[in-house]
């Protein structure tokens, strides 16, 4: 989906009615680029690719066949542009879908989640036949996933896609909401408006009083609000406002005092803004992911409030990493804060105190005080449980820590000497020197890395890792790697420590039978359960991407193997899995994968389920998928 850059939010003032919901750092095996989304366009910035909304596929298969589609086929996705195959669900069994996509989490956690989640719910697709009277069924299911992750903009350009008036409340209400976020309010209310008349439910009647108050019909504003006392279910803060709004402009007086008791709607939203009112932080507390995405994303609010918006939607998934750095970039902060960042954000959490680590460690003076904020960083969010995002959001200045290699010199070429004039017959030959080659100046010296950023190799590995900057991660490794070469003991340790890790991030890394004994063997120092566990999940993950692990390993785990928790699925959900990916059903095959870990996602899931969820997913045709989600598992184990 489309980036946020430094440049166009250096005050968080897009004009874009959305931002990107997720952040697919995991580049899947069958697209060929990061999926757009709808809205203007837009620059690149510095920590990812930007896409326009006129580079949206157009309407695909579905405006192909209209009459023989179902209507819950359409989608922004195709192959072309970053999505599924629109025969994913061939084969699969339509009851299943409805089953099972409202169980399918879409938020927090896992960025490799997160990418299979939207490229599942925004794909074209043909959706299988079934005996459903509800003809929007899977559409249903599809919106209100998108919804709990954020994508108005999308959820409007859906709508979009599939007939006008749909005889469905929930799908009327979600279709409001998400005009509403995108400024629409003329679509909004006609909507509205035509849903109130078919359905008459009570849940209406705000809605419905707003959208007479905006047509002119004060009247019938006034009128709607009194049904909603008579049901009991009045809101002051909505009647205060819609009370002030009635009023002509030179007789309405000062804005009504609000309590901001409620958690912010998109109806509530839209007042505000109309009235020109604040929008207070504590009004974000239960706001939904959608909600959080139009704040963050809104010119006309306060730069604090957008920025908690922005860190609320990020922590939800709702926004990018990329999203969240270039808030937390456009963010005005204190001077005397920037003296000593560490100690000024310890009082300041939430999105003030992360964006003034964020900016002190793009702006630190050298490498060893950028660590320094940087493992600040790194221990706030392992706190919070947000370590792979705060990873992501900072990732530039942690591949900045590795130093530069020095310019190759250019080669000097030798000169060519003197021809010399032609001689007088029976003159005497002249002297010729003999051609001075000039010598090459010397190459200099790389300078020499810091001893701390030596220690902190490891830590500045994973956070590479979780950041999905393998080629740095990679560089920093090979810098381990020749250290424990040259007979380095503590360089050979941090080796064994991270080759866990760089096995399962690196394609190019392979199974290596010593250096596992070797690993092994330094895991001696834990406790029997935790180095059981430790073990059981490397070698789970290993074989689940296609590497077995030699018997005489397994074997290993004899000797004081404890039971190895983890969430366990509905017997049923994991043998369909098993069943799904040998028949090729890809889209299937993603979804019970994402039912299977939850939001608790794969770093939670028992060894011997995670191993063969990637199974699955690599016998689909998704290995740098299962790829990133071993990953996040060995980094929310603890390796």
């Amino acid at each position: 989906m489309h980036r946020l850059t430094l440049a166009a939010v250096a005050l968080l003032a897009s004009t874009a009615p959305g931002w990107a919901q997720f952040d697919p750092t995991v580049v899947p095996n069958q697209p060929a680029q990061p999926a757009p989304s709808p809205g203007p366009s837009i620059v690149e910035g510095p920590l990812g690719e930007a896409r326009s909304g006129d580079q949206l596929p157009a309407q695909g298969v579905y405006q192909q066949g209209l009459d023989t589609l179902d209507p819950s086929s359409p989608g922004i996705l195709t192959q072309a542009n970053g999505g599924f195959p629109g025969s994913m669900w061939q084969g699969s069994d339509r009851r299943a879908l409805v089953a099972l996509m409202p169980r399918m989490p879409v938020g927090k956690g896992s960025p490799a989640m997160r990418s299979l989640a939207e490229r599942l719910l925004l794909s074209e697709a043909q959706i299988p036949a079934g005996n459903s009277k509800n003809v929007y069924d899977v559409f249903q299911a599809r919106v209100d996933r998108l919804a709990a992750a954020g994508y108005g903009a999308e959820i409007a350009d859906l709508f979009g896609r599939v007939p006008d008036k749909i005889p469905d409340a929930r799908l009327a209400h979600a279709r409001v909401d998400a005009l509403l976020l995108a400024g629409n309010s003329d679509a909004a209310c006609d909507e509205a408006l035509s849903a109130n008349q078919r359905s008459e439910e009570a849940s209406w009647l705000e809605t419905v009083a707003y959208c007479k108050l905006l047509k002119g019909d004060a009247d019938g504003a006034g009128f709607t609000a009194d049904m909603l006392r008579e049901t009991g279910a009045d809101d002051p803060d909505f009647l205060a406002l819609l009370g002030w709004l009635s009023q002509p402009e030179d007789a309405r007086g000062d804005k009504p005092t609000l309590a901001n008791s409620r958690p912010l709607t998109p109806l509530r939203l839209a007042m505000l803004k109309a009235s020109g009112s604040e929008v207070a932080v504590t009004t974000l507390d239960q706001a939904s992911p959608m909600v959080l995405v139009a704040v963050a994303n809104d010119k006309d609010l306060a730069s604090e409030v957008k920025l908690e918006a922005a860190e609320r939607a990020a922590r939800a998934g709702a926004i990018g990493a990329r999203d969240l750095a270039a808030a937390y970039a456009g963010m005005t902060l204190n001077a005397p804060d920037l003296v000593d960042p560490i100690a000024a954000a310890a009082g300041q959490p939430g999105g003030r105190g992360g964006a003034l680590l964020y900016q002190a460690a793009m702006q630190a003076p050298d490498p060893v005080t950028k660590l320094k904020i940087l493992q600040a960083i790194w221990a706030r969010a392992k706190a919070d449980s947000t370590y792979v995002l705060a990873a992501r959001v900072n990732a530039e200045a942690t591949k900045s820590l590795l130093p530069e290699p020095a310019p190759a010199l250019p080669e000097l070429a030798p000169a060519s000497p003197e021809v010399p004039e032609p001689l007088a017959e029976n003159a005497p030959a002249p002297l010729v020197p003999e051609a001075i080659v000039p010598e090459s100046p010397p190459a200099p010296e790389p300078a020499p890395m810091p001893p701390e950023l030596v220690a902190a190799g490891p830590e500045i590995i994973r956070a590479l890792l979780a950041a999905g900057e393998i080629e740095t991660a990679r560089a920093w490794y090979a810098v381990v790697a020749d250290q424990a070469s040259s007979g380095d003991p503590n360089a050979t340790l941090t080796q064994a420590q991270l080759w866990p890790l760089m096995v399962v991030a690196d394609p190019d890394v392979r199974f290596d039978e010593p250096v596992f004994d070797g690993w092994w063997r330094n895991q001696s120092a834990l406790g029997g359960a935790d180095r059981s566990r430790r073990g059981t999940v490397l070698m789970a993950v290993l074989e689940g991407l296609g590497q077995p692990v030699p018997e005489t390993f397994w074997g290993g785990l004899y000797d004081g193997a404890e039971a190895v928790d983890g969430r366990m699925p509905p017997l049923s959900v994991w043998r369909g899995l098993g069943a799904a990916a040998q028949a090729g059903r890809l889209g299937e095959t993603v979804l019970l994968s994402l039912v299977i870990f939850g939001d608790p996602g794969p770093g939670k899931a028992n060894p011997a389920v995670l191993g063969d969820v990637l199974k699955a997913l690599s016998k689909v045709g998704l290995e740098q998928d299962a790829r990133a989600l071993a990953l996040e598992a060995l980094i929310d184990t603890g390796f």
